[in-house]
């Protein structure tokens, strides 16, 4: 059975067998979508949602714990399916008495099966982007075809027992791909590139990265810059932990039904791991093109933070992953910019791979513990400018809006002087600001 081509019921009721018997091994492979016979498709979507939440290394389908979840979910009491009975219990039946003599090999046909089954869809797109006189689209497309017959290889020269680079299989920039947009969040997260949040611990990094993945994925602005919206996010959290992340969306309304969260204490996957281009983390990225947070960063970096040399190669491993993947990356880190150690000011390396970087600073209203300003400032990174912005946060009715502090008004108006006046002395910028010559030098950071 194995050795035929894998298009048939037998070899499709084996890879459902697997992903009931095996689930820690086949549930991120062996997805519904790819069944052409319809009850397994059914059955295969059923036992995902099974399994969902639960821990793979312990927990298992059984016969009379999965048959009622199909009749139930395909309604086969109702009259009108009452004829499909006999067939959705035989493939159930069949599921748990089924031996799999070689389930790597499975896995691995199943995998060139929906290879082939992408091949086809990107195919028929192709054939409609041409007819659609989408040209660039088509172009884009036939490249992805490319990509899918052969992934991670090079093209191979015509006597076949060697590989060669040729330049006329590196593809030029399109005009689709320069018309996109170069932020998802303007100055703070790239459409496609790496952004990092530095600051101290309690500076408000985790809240202000959850607040931007909830308008990402809502597609509404966030202290109003405009946000495409997204699918999907993915935070990954190695630090505060389900309960406290559930604590923040419940108070902030975030809408968890497209956010999704990896902590540590995650039942299902276990705990994230930590290099940034695991198989998973590309695997969701390819898929999804979904925005990922990743806090925080010593966890990915093992705690090397403080010499450019070790957290360089970190970066360029979390830049790769936004590149190849196509999407927004944006990592946390506990540091300050008072911090002798910090790397993140003196460091021309580590601010060239950034494509966005900025501190996060906080402070509580003394007259409302539960009210927090946040100010965020640019690091200066490869795209951004030199900005500040600010937003006001209220712990307790989870209600946010951009701040305009009085310091942060002086000091756009003190860039405004210093943009007509660039020989200006300070005695004349501060007579010009209206403020004391200390607080010039205050706001020029002297």
């Amino acid at each position: 059975m194995f050795d035929s081509y894998p298009y048939g019921k037998d070899f499709e009721l084996a890879c459902l067998a697997l992903l009931v018997q095996e689930p820690q091994d086949a549930v991120h492979s062996i997805e519904p979508q790819y069944f052409t016979t319809p009850a397994y498709g059914d059955i295969a979507r059923i036992v995902g949602l099974s399994y969902e939440g639960k821990d793979l290394r312990s927990f298992r389908l059984k016969f009379r714990s999965l048959w009622p979840l199909v009749l139930d979910e395909v309604g086969l009491n109702k009259p009108q399916k009452v004829d499909l009975k006999p067939i959705y219990h035989k493939a159930v039946r069949q599921i748990f008495n089924l031996s799999l003599p070689d389930k790597a090999v499975l896995l691995a046909k199943f995998s060139e099966w929906t290879r082939k089954w992408r091949f086809r869809e990107t195919l028929v797109k192709v054939e409609k982007d041409f007819h659609e006189n989408r040209i660039d689209r088509a172009r884009e497309r036939v490249q992805e075809l490319a990509t899918i017959l052969a992934p991670g290889t090079l093209a191979t020269d015509k006597h076949g027992d060697r590989t060669e680079a040729r330049l006329v299989d590196f593809p030029g920039p399109s005009s689709t791909e320069s018309q996109q947009s170069r932020w998802l969040i303007q100055d703070l997260i790239p459409d496609t590139g790496l952004a990092m949040g530095v600051g101290v611990p309690g500076a408000g990094k985790s809240l202000l990265a959850l607040l931007m993945l909830d308008a990402a994925v809502r597609g509404v602005p966030f202290l109003n810059r405009k946000c495409p919206s997204r699918r999907f996010a993915l935070y990954v959290d190695a630090e505060n932990g389900r309960p406290e992340m559930a604590r923040r969306c419940s108070i902030f309304n975030v809408a968890t039904l497209r956010l999704r969260f990896w902590c540590l204490d995650d039942p299902k996957f276990g705990v994230p791991p930590k290099d940034p281009l695991h198989p998973v983390y590309l695997g969701l990225a390819e898929k999804y093109r979904c925005p990922i947070v990743f806090d925080p960063f010593h966890y990915f970096a093992e705690g090397k933070v403080n010499q450019a040399e070790d957290v360089a190669p970190v970066l360029q491993k979390f830049k790769e992953l936004a590149v190849r993947g196509r999407i927004p990356v944006y990592v946390l880190h506990h540091s300050s910019d008072k911090d002798p150690k910090n790397t993140y000011i003196g460091s021309t390396l580590i601010r060239a791979i950034l494509d966005a970087g900025h501190f996060i600073k906080a402070k509580k209203d003394r007259a409302n513990p539960d009210v927090r300003y946040i100010t965020i400032s640019s690091l200066k990174a490869r795209r951004t400018g030199d900005f500040t912005l600010a937003l006001k946060a209220n712990w307790r009715t989870g209600e946010y809006e951009e701040w305009q502090s009085p310091n942060l008004a002086l000091r756009k108006k003190l860039e405004r002087i210093l943009e007509q006046f660039p020989d200006i002395s300070e005695r004349d910028a501060a007579k010009k600001l209206g403020v004391s010559r200390w607080k010039l030098r205050a706001l020029l950071g002297k």
